[in-house]
């Protein structure tokens, strides 16, 4: 009976394992640009925001722009929001929808779209440093109260998008961001006004204790940033 060849058998053995390595080596790159196409979607998508939030003829349209806004905030915080802002109310509309991305999309949230929407693509603009901060606080009053009160809902649109629990990550991030920055500054402002105003008690009162509530605010804001 012939002897197998030994060298013979080592030459399949490597022909096979560079098979592998190159089948491997193939996945490697198809990931790997699978990531970074959706880094530069991610990028192009932020540019595209930027661009089309940022381009105001001056800082009156923006002004105007967020006036609209805060309207359409107030309405639908006291028409609408009651109706949503229970627990059993939320799981109801998941239950009805399905999944966040068709809550979100549905024609009862449609103000509720554009509130995000523009908050969000606020924030990219501002946080990106394409507008200065100082220029977007002194030119809009973020609802912060719409931040903290809507805060679970938009979580749970957010971590139930694709639904069953399946989400997207950070769907209020640069919402989030933004209104830390504001909080900051709100707290700022504050404590710069009881260090140098000389006021009555009372007014010194109400003074201290809006810089206390905005440093909790921006502390609650940074642990949830920072999660």
């Amino acid at each position: 009976m012939k002897r197998p060849n030994p060298r013979l058998k080592w030459r399949i053995l490597l022909a096979k394992s560079a098979k592998d390595v190159g089948a491997l080596a193939t996945l490697a790159t198809v990931c790997w640009g699978a990531y970074e196409w959706a880094l530069h979607w991610r990028q192009d998508r932020q540019n595209d925001l930027i661009a089309q939030v940022s381009t105001y003829g001056n800082f009156r349209e923006l002004i105007d722009r967020s006036h609209k806004i805060e309207i359409q905030v107030n309405k639908w915080m006291i028409e609408v929001w009651p109706k949503y802002q229970s627990s059993e109310a939320q799981r109801a509309l998941m239950n009805k929808y399905g999944s966040g991305e068709r809550i979100y999309y549905s024609s009862e949230m449609t103000t509720f779209r554009k509130i995000h929407s523009y908050f969000e693509e606020l924030g990219i603009v501002v946080n990106s440093g394409a507008m200065p901060f100082d220029a977007f606080f002194d030119a809009v009053t973020f609802p912060t109260n719409y931040e903290r009160e809507t805060r679970s809902f938009h979580q749970l649109i957010g971590d139930n998008w694709f639904g069953n629990g399946h989400g997207i990550p950070a769907f209020t991030e640069n919402m989030q961001k933004l209104s830390h920055r504001y909080a900051v500054g709100r707290a700022a402002t504050f404590a710069h006004m009881a260090r140098n105003t000389h006021a009555d008690k009372c007014r010194m009162a109400w003074i201290n204790s809006e810089a206390a509530y905005w440093t909790r605010y921006a502390s609650e804001l940074q642990s949830i940033i920072e999660d």
